[in-house]
């Protein structure tokens, strides 16, 4: 279930590792306290807790070694606010879904999910969030990568590909925060033809199963 403890939030509580350099610690005493320290986020295969003031650390099954290169590659390329990266590791886990659970030490970057804060936010506040997200996206979109052949970039594993298309058709088929999703989608090139086709899809995987 998602977790969002407001102690986890709280600027006067004691964390594990305040006050220790982490470059000090070792992978197996940082993963140990990914389920004791204050939860910041618990869903499914991917929890996120507090190391510190300054440091939060994500770890599960579906945390890979590409999500942590794209958030470097997005630091390097744009000035997009993104948490820095200081550690990430992974380790063999054949209950994992990847083989691997992975591990991502980074900045935590105070302020409230827009999750809990959305409806109390005036008209004028949610446009200004709605333009700076599909800004981003139009950023990250137009990164131009300088490795020979380089593929697409994501953080969903080995999949191949990464249509230009893909974020408009997620946030279209996605039923949480409509109002969000429309305003964002409102702000990005539309492709209707390919969105249709990867509803289909969709459609079809989730059904076939049932037949």
């Amino acid at each position: 279930m998602h977790v969002d403890r407001p102690a986890s939030r709280d600027a006067n509580n004691t964390f594990p590792f305040d006050g220790i350099d982490i470059e000090t610690l070792s992978e197996e005493s940082l993963a140990a306290v990914l389920f004791s320290a204050p939860a910041l986020y618990d869903l499914g295969q991917t929890t996120v807790v507090r190391l510190s003031q300054k440091l939060a650390m994500k770890g599960g099954g579906n945390v890979l070694s590409s999500e942590a290169a794209v958030l470097q590659l997005i630091t390097s390329k744009t000035n997009i606010r993104v948490p820095r990266i200081h550690r990430a590791w992974r380790v063999e886990d054949d209950t994992k879904y990847f083989g691997t659970m992975g591990y991502l030490i980074m900045d935590y970057i105070d302020g409230r999910p827009l999750d809990s804060c959305w409806d109390e936010l005036s008209t004028d506040q949610k446009l200004d969030i709605a333009n700076q997200t599909a800004q981003m996206v139009v950023k990250m979109q137009a990164i131009e990568l300088s490795v020979p052949k380089a593929g697409p970039i994501g953080d969903w594993a080995d999949a191949g590909a990464y249509p230009r298309v893909f974020e408009s058709a997620s946030l279209s088929s996605q039923s949480s925060f409509p109002d969000f999703n429309d305003m964002v989608l409102s702000r990005l090139p539309r492709y209707p033809q390919e969105e249709e086709q990867l509803k289909s899809i969709g459609y079809a995987l989730s059904v076939c199963p049932l037949a």
